[in-house]
């Protein structure tokens, strides 16, 4: 058995919904509805693009990509020892053939363009490392590869080194941690969390529910278990400040607040010893035939473990996909059912009572129309509450942006010109985040409100996708970059060293004329030279940190006008889609009726025999109808044990 295959098997429930649906479509399919038909192929391309997205983040060299390199089986693939480039997202996920494409926005600013490239040429694209015109407007790399975890719809996603002095590689993979199913948080076990890895922990947890920590390099010291009971220990000692922090008298910063009543749930969080190069071990004996001992240094290099655990997570997402699929089809079968009942009822002499209940169903619909003038109404000033509900957000986000980076600045002392030549950088990402956190509030309520109308006329087959808006020109009109004074807090030393040095040499000179010595101008200009240049140092630092603070809030006041009215924008399209969806349904529902009414009046014309004849076919069908029925009965009461049993089952007792 090779290490890959070590690896849990797909649930067999998996397979026999699928083929389960696929037999409902065929059927619903051969009778001609297309609509029913339409809406199974909808729920089986959510099953294909549904992942369980793995966030997996860290401090710079604590063995974040070699984590994902060994857990996918594929050594050396990502660059390691060089963080992930500014700005970009570089998921892993499965493909039949390995490839990797890149995303990047058209030079010319028109567009997105995508193109592959080769494993050597990840580096450039996608890591700090290498050539920085190639990786220039790079957004994302995505990289395939043949996995059996990644094909199941695990998606691995890397992200930037979020400590140090990067306030916008923490924004980009707070931002991720959003449309996440779990953190897996990379700490080394050479040595212990750092404030900056637990400062970023506090943000995350707010935000996820499921976080893991790898401990990486577990084979490079024997002492692991003390290190992971330091970071454990440091880990509860931040909580209570955090706590204290948020009690303390005066605090009315809600945030603070937040960030200590959900860090707790850290203490108890999974940690995994883990050694990337034992896996890497544990691969080359697997390529070698020697599929007993490659499983076995898989167990030992810790990742066996992590396995179990990341499979548990996507059969949970497999189980909430397999149930939706289900009860999609109990739907489409119903509506079967009572469409061939109803011919039935016609052939045994019950037209009358069949086209009076027709009649209904359309009087009910001839009902909506004022209603529909009632609800456009009602439903622009939704829009409008919408509207003025992501300004307060835009206001809010940015907000807290400007707070995260003056406190980033005021906090910094000989890095300041780092912190300031990385600025531009930093900000991008964090206005990149921003527009994903707004966006994804923005479809949020966007999804709410579709959900609303669906209950009020009981259109369950109006589906619309909010996948996602694209920042489009947002980004490119706040013009980060061109901002930023290069020259600001370049000021000579000269400027606060020249006074201070000839106060000291004319200190020197009156000296030497008192005592008669010319020995002490010496001394003097030696004292007054670190003065001087300690002035220089607090002036210049004082310049940066106020040519940086200009450039944050002019970004942000330019990021607010140009968020603000962009998703005004995507809010009066969505309104046009959501309209259009609604008024679509009602209008099929309308030409459903009256294609059954015809349908119906066609087969009372029919001569006796020919009748006699479509209600044997509508009975068989009506038993097919049946058999399929409890065919899906049986498969959710599947279901619904599988989940009771693993509730009832035991903290830590593998599935």
């Amino acid at each position: 058995m090779s290490a890959g295959s070590a690896r849990p098997q797909v649930d067999p429930l998996v397979p026999e919904v699928l083929r389960f649906a696929n037999r409902l479509h065929g059927f619903v399919t051969e009778r001609g509805a297309a609509k029913l038909a339409a809406l199974i192929e909808e729920e089986g391309a959510k099953w294909k693009d549904a992942a369980v997205r793995v966030v997996v983040a860290g401090e710079i060299k604590r063995g974040k990509t070699s984590f994902i390199n060994a857990l996918v089986g594929h050594p050396g693939l990502l660059p390691v020892d060089a963080d992930v480039a500014t700005a970009v997202y570089l998921s892993v996920t499965f493909g039949e053939q390995q490839s990797i494409d890149v995303v990047r926005r058209s030079p010319d600013g028109s567009g997105i363009e995508r193109f592959p490239i080769s494993a050597d040429d990840l580096v450039d694209y996608a890591s700090m490392l290498g050539d920085p015109n190639r990786r220039l407007g790079v957004t994302a790399v995505e990289v395939k590869l043949s996995d059996p975890l990644l094909e199941r719809g695990l998606a691995m996603i890397d992200t930037p080194g979020v400590g140090g002095m990067s306030r916008g590689h923490r924004d980009v993979a707070l931002a991720s941690l959003k449309v996440a199913d779990a953190l897996v948080f990379t700490v080394s076990c050479q040595e212990p969390i750092l404030r900056t890895e637990l400062e970023f922990l506090a943000e995350a947890s707010a935000r996820i529910d499921t976080v893991l920590f790898a401990l990486t390099k577990t084979d490079a010291n024997a002492g692991w278990p003390e290190m992971l009971e330091e970071d454990r220990t440091k880990i509860k000692a931040f909580g209570a400040q955090l706590a204290a922090e948020a009690s303390a008298e005066g605090n009315d910063d809600e945030e603070s607040k937040e960030l200590a009543r959900q860090f707790p749930r850290l203490y108890g969080a999974p940690f995994f010893p883990v050694s990337a190069r034992v896996a890497d071990r544990a691969q080359a004996r697997a390529a070698a035939g020697k599929d007993d001992a490659a499983e076995e240094m898989r167990r030992r290099s810790g990742f066996a473990d992590i396995d179990q655990v990341l499979s548990r997570t996507i059969e949970a997402r497999e189980d909430v996909r397999l149930r939706n699929i289900l009860n999609l089809c109990a739907l489409v079968i119903a509506r079967l059912e009572h469409e061939e009942r109803d011919r039935l009822r016609v052939a045994r002499g019950d037209f009358a009572e069949v086209e009076e209940e027709l009649k209904e169903q359309q009087r009910g619909l001839e009902e909506l129309a004022p209603r529909q003038a009632k609800w456009r109404a009602r439903f622009g000033v939704s829009v409008q509450r919408i509207q003025t509900e992501v300004q307060r957000l835009v206001a809010r986000e940015t907000t807290r942006m400007e707070k995260r980076y003056r406190d980033q600045i005021q906090a910094a002392t000989k890095e300041v010109d780092a912190i300031m030549e990385r600025l531009p950088d930093d900000l991008e990402q964090s206005l990149l985040a921003a527009w994903m956190n707004l966006s994804n509030e923005l479809i949020a309520k966007l999804e709410k409100a579709l959900a609303d109308l669906a209950d009020e006329f009981s259109l369950d087959d109006v589906r619309l996708e909010f996948d996602g808006l694209n920042a489009t020109d947002a980004l490119d009109e706040v013009g980060v970059r061109d901002r930023a004074d290069p020259e600001a807090g370049k000021a000579s030393l000269l400027d606060d060293g020249l006074p201070l040095l000839t106060s000291a040499s004319v200190f020197g000179g009156m000296l030497a004329k008192t005592f008669g010595t010319g020995g002490l101008m010496l001394p003097g200009l030696i004292v007054a030279a670190p003065l001087a240049y300690v002035r220089y140092k607090k002036r210049h630092q004082a310049q940066v940190r106020q040519e940086y603070m200009r450039v944050v809030r002019e970004v942000l006041a330019s990021t607010r006008t140009e968020f603000a009215s962009e998703l005004s924008l995507k809010l009066l399209e969505a309104r046009t889609l959501i309209e259009d969806a609604v008024d679509g349904a009602l209008t099929e529902r309308k030409k459903q009726l009256d294609d059954r009414r015809k349908e119906l009046t066609a087969f009372l014309k029919q001569d006796a025999p020919k009748q006699k004849q479509l209600a044997v076919e509508t009975q068989a069908r009506i038993e097919q109808i049946d058999q399929i029925r409890q065919q899906g009965y049986e498969l959710r009461e599947r279901l619904d044990a599988k989940r009771d049993g693993r509730a009832r089952r035991p903290s830590g007792q593998p599935s």
